[in-house]
């Protein structure tokens, strides 16, 4: 499952540890624009099992990234980092 990451308003990850779990997804870094933010980068990650998912979440968390899994109108679901 393709999932993307959300940063908003300019706040780039650049933790090298965390860079390099969204490396271990292959995970490319675009700016976006959102209606509730200025702008902000994307990542888009994949993942096979929820233990996958749960890994990366816990692992954001213990960085204080405090990620919020949400869904949007489509039903999709993305991860928003909230700083």
């Amino acid at each position: 499952m393709k999932i993307n990451v959300y940063t908003p308003n300019f706040h780039r990850i650049t933790n090298n540890y965390l860079l390099d779990e969204l490396r271990k997804y292959n995970s490319k870094e675009k700016v976006v624009f959102r209606p509730n933010w200025k702008s902000g980068y994307k990542y888009q990650i994949e993942v096979e099992k929820a233990s996958e998912l749960h890994d990366f979440i816990h692992n954001f968390y213990a960085y204080g990234k405090n990620p919020k899994i949400l869904a949007d109108d489509d039903g999709e679901w993305y991860i928003e980092m909230k700083y």
